[in-house]
This record gives structure tokens, C-alpha cells and sequence, in this order.
């Protein structure tokens, strides 16, 4: 405890942060000192920018809420997006590989919202098999995302979570995949608030699911999907937004510089 409240990490927990912030301090040198060479390569300056700032360590007073939503775009992505709009909500979607509805990731983008990797199968067997089929699958999303928005991704999501089983079946290939996001400048975040609607889930199930986990939080992000079949999902968003807001919250996406929500170290907080 500091201060009376709770320090996020604590020992060997917090190498992670630090060594993540590391890998940002040498990215950034790394990046000024080859700026021409950068600017040949592509990279666009939002990257640029949002290497060169430090990862936000304060405390946040559990009024910002980052909502996530999962394994899109699909069909029902865009009234997704009428009902974010509708209340003014900015979101963080961690995309899948969806060539029929490629239109949708610029609309993302387009609307406001930020756009993360998430996976190109999301065949956990197939992704977590090596490491080298993790990257993989994760530059296959990461190059299709650019092709279609012009935009680097800067935040991803294990498919799983960094600490579901299939990651930790496989310590070594997350081990190496972490090491590889670092190097990039792209933090990877789990989530401490979920609809729990992976798989089926009532309409009612998934806005109590939310509502009655989120108020202990000091730094919320909230899982939600908007895959295929999610249309309870759809259908309680409106009035979990309605309820958060009339609790005070507002609403912000995911970036680098977010203190990160990580499943095994700080998913109480």
C-alpha cells in the first residue's frame, strides 16, 4: 500500500513496466536519430509521436472507463458504431482478419475509435504452436490493418489473454511475443471487466456482468465482442453506456501510453 492505496505492481511485477518503458526511451532516441530514414520506410508520424511520449504511471480515479471490443468486424460492427456514436463513445476494437468486411476498419478509424491486432486465425493451436507462427499471424493482421486505414497499430490483445490457457501453455513463444511488441513500441492489454460473452450470453447477463464489476475498478477496461452472433451483446450496450455515464464516467481508447491492464498482475486492480 502507498498513501493508502494500491501500488499496481510490486517487485518483480514491476520489471515489466519498466522494461517496457526502457524499450520506449530507445525506441524514440533510436527513431530521432533515423528519422529521414523513417520517413522513407513509411512510418507515419502518429507512430512517431506516440513512441516519443511515456507510459501514463498515475493513478487514474476510476472515472475513465476503456471499452474493448473483440474478434471483429463482422456484421453487426457497424451498429456497433451507430451506438458508440449515438452516446458519444470512443472505443478500442482489436480486430481479426475479415477480408469481406474490409470496408469497416477505415470506418473504425474513421468514426474516432482506435484499432488494435488481435489475430489473423485466432486458432489458438495454431498461434501459440511457435513462435514463429505467432508472428505470423500477428504481421498478417498488423500489415492487413495498415493496408486498409493508412494506420499503424500501437496496441494489441493476446487471443485469450496473456494469461488464458493457451498462453500459458506456452510461455516461451509469449515470453518471445512480448519481447517482439516491446521492440515495436506496441503494449499489449488484457481487460478487468468483462460481459463474459465469448460465448452465449443474455442480454441481461451481459450489462449485469459489467455494471456490477466495474465500480471496484481504478482503471477499467472492459472486454466486449462484436464478432458474429453477438447481437446480445448489441442489444445490452446501449444501456450499459447509458448507466456508466449516469455514474460519472467517461470514456477513452487504448494506447501505449494507457497504464496496462494485465491478466496475472494487475487484473484486481
Amino acid at each position: 500500500m502507498e498513501g493508502g492505496r494500491k501500488v499496481l505492481y510490486n517487485g518483480n511485477k514491476m520489471n515489466k513496466s519498466e522494461k517496457f518503458q526502457s524499450a520506449v526511451f530507445w525506441a524514440v532516441t533510436l527513431s530521432l536519430l533515423l528519422a529521414a530514414a523513417l520517413t522513407g520506410m513509411g512510418i507515419q508520424g502518429g507512430q512517431e509521436r506516440a513512441l516519443e511520449q511515456e507510459i501514463d504511471t498515475s493513478v487514474s480515479d476510476g472515472k475513465t472507463v476503456y471499452l474493448t471490443f473483440d474478434d471483429g468486424p463482422s456484421y453487426l460492427t457497424e451498429q456497433f458504431l451507430e451506438v458508440l456514436d449515438a452516446y458519444g463513445v470512443k472505443a478500442t476494437f482489436f480486430v481479426t482478419y475479415q477480408s469481406d468486411y474490409a470496408d469497416m476498419y477505415r470506418e473504425i478509424i474513421d468514426r474516432g475509435h482506435a484499432i488494435g491486432v488481435h489475430s489473423a486465425s485466432h486458432v489458438y493451436s495454431e498461434i501459440y504452436a511457435s513462435y514463429e507462427n505467432w508472428l505470423q499471424d500477428f504481421t498478417k493482421m498488423y500489415d492487413y490493418i495498415f493496408e486498409q486505414t493508412g494506420v499503424y497499430p500501437l496496441v494489441y490483445r493476446f487471443p485469450g489473454g496473456s494469461y488464458g490457457n493457451p498462453c500459458k501453455n506456452h510461455p516461451q513463444v509469449v515470453e518471445q511475443a512480448i519481447e517482439y511488441l516491446e521492440s515495436m513500441g506496441i503494449q499489449y492489454f488484457d481487460w478487468n471487466v468483462s460481459a463474459e460473452d465469448g460465448g452465449y450470453v443474455s442480454i441481461n447477463d451481459a450489462y449485469r456482468n459489467i455494471i456490477d464489476h466495474i465500480q471496484p475498478r481504478h482503471l477499467p477496461v472492459i472486454l466486449m465482442h462484436d464478432g458474429v452472433e453477438k447481437e446480445n451483446t448489441l442489444a445490452a450496450l446501449p444501456d450499459v453506456l447509458k448507466q456508466l455515464q449516469e455514474w460519472g464516467y467517461t470514456f477513452d481508447t487504448l494506447s501505449p501510453q494507457v497504464l496496462p491492464i494485465h491478466q496475472g498482475t494487475s487484473w484486481d486492480y
